[in-house]
């Protein structure tokens, strides 16, 4: 029941999130139920009848979300612009070349405005609205055949090198070796081939993620490598022998071992984590001293989770809004853009460079894309003039004069 309704929850913020999850833990659980006894078809027809229900369900559960969006217009907007804009980008971002200049025909964009829109400065609603962005994504569709497909797909499969491997394997380093430890210890035969197999089966999962989206994000592989520790102990544990004193003494002291070095880089991070957050606190009150009617954060380059962390209210009232972040679609958020407009800010990119007091906080060179902006779209040059430098860099706009001039 706490499985489903974390299924469910999951589904709901994260559907992707949710879906491959259930599919990694169905998928690492397949060699436990096909050597379960007495009936090892029978565990596998359960667990493939589990892993239906949840496909089922994450169905249903998106049929259900589209359905709320398409309540409202602006949201149901939204909604497609995201899927479409990750699509283009995020999983993999396979339009190249020539087919990104017919896409980029089809709606009247320079190379700069493509950019801008893959990167998080599609604000305007003018140049990157839905309408545009619906007829590149049609474009390109077009020009992606399934062989162009397959194509990419083994293109991007042998681009997985050494590194990449060796990267998963370090970040899934420490749990193998408990599992593994384990297995070896308490096991039987049957549970140390089952838990290496499940072992090859989620380095095997985690390189189909790479391939078919991109690299797994902390926040993604975080939760899958849950899973993965929770199907070896449970592997291990299935086939059990009663092992010798020194055998059980020693795998009980590689198990503390890791758990200890892990609990001690925890702490050292929680302990990092704390002062960047107390000097982040201070960095702000020097902001807020230079009196920004809006503050402009563009993707991560704010430090905005030791700013707005939990439980934790920002002593210091500030107007900050985000462009780009984890989608390229939040530029064009409903809220986003309505306060723009009621503000008086609409064009934003514009009111940038024609109001000091509004900061923008970006590295200079992800300002090079609205520099360019402004030349091709505004025919005039502007600079970038450093307000603050710290753990973030704060910019203004200054020198909007025309090219002409």
């Amino acid at each position: 029941m706490m499985a489903a309704l974390l299924f469910v929850m999951g589904s709901l913020v994260r559907p992707m999130g949710a879906l491959a999850g259930a599919l990694s833990v169905g998928l690492l659980l397949m060699p436990l139920a096909a050597v379960t006894r007495p009936a090892p078809r029978a565990g596998v027809v359960r667990l493939a009848a589990v892993l239906l229900v949840a496909a089922l369900a994450f169905t249903g559960l998106r049929s259900l979300d589209g359905a709320l969006y398409g309540r409202w217009p602006d949201w149901n907007q939204y909604y497609l612009y995201n899927w479409m804009t990750a699509r283009m980008f995020e999983w993999g971002g396979e339009f190249t070349g020539a087919r990104v200049d017919a896409i980029r025909a089809s709606v009247g964009w320079s190379a700069n405005d493509w950019q801008m829109l893959r990167w998080g400065w599609a604000v305007t609603p003018e140049l990157h609205g839905f309408l545009r962005v619906v007829t590149a994504y049609e474009t390109g569709s077009t020009l992606l055949g399934w062989s162009d497909r397959l194509g990419w797909f083994a293109t991007r499969l042998l681009a997985i090198d050494g590194m990449s491997l060796r990267r998963l394997g370090e970040a899934s380093a420490e749990l193998v070796l408990v599992g593994g430890t384990l297995a070896a210890a308490y096991g039987n035969w049957r549970s140390r081939a089952t838990v290496a197999l499940v072992v090859a089966l989620f380095l095997g999962f985690c390189v189909g993620v790479e391939v078919g989206f991109k690299e797994a994000p902390f926040r993604l592989l975080a939760p899958l490598e849950c899973g993965f520790l929770a199907v070896m102990l449970v592997s291990a544990g299935a086939h059990r022998r009663v092992p010798s004193p020194f055998v059980s003494l020693l795998g009980l002291s590689v198990v503390l071992a890791v758990l200890a070095h892990e609990g001690r880089a925890v702490a050292s991070s929680m302990a990092a984590e704390r002062l960047h957050a107390l000097q982040v606190d201070k960095e702000m009150e020097r902001l807020r001293d230079l009196k920004p009617s809006l503050v402009v954060r563009h993707s991560d380059t704010f430090p905005a989770e030791h700013w707005w962390r939990p439980f934790h209210q920002p002593a210091i009232p500030l107007a900050i809004i985000t462009l780009g972040g984890n989608v390229q679609a939040f530029s064009q958020h409903p809220q986003l853009q309505r306060f723009l407009s009621d503000t008086g800010r609409q064009p934003l990119l514009r009111a940038l460079c024609g109001d000091p007091s509004i900061l923008v906080v970006s590295e200079l060179g992800r300002l090079d894309m609205v520099t360019t902006y402004f030349q091709e779209h505004e025919n005039r040059q502007v600079r970038w003039e450093e307000a603050y430098a710290g753990s973030f860099r704060a910019w203004r706009c200054v020198g909007a004069t025309s090219s002409a001039s």
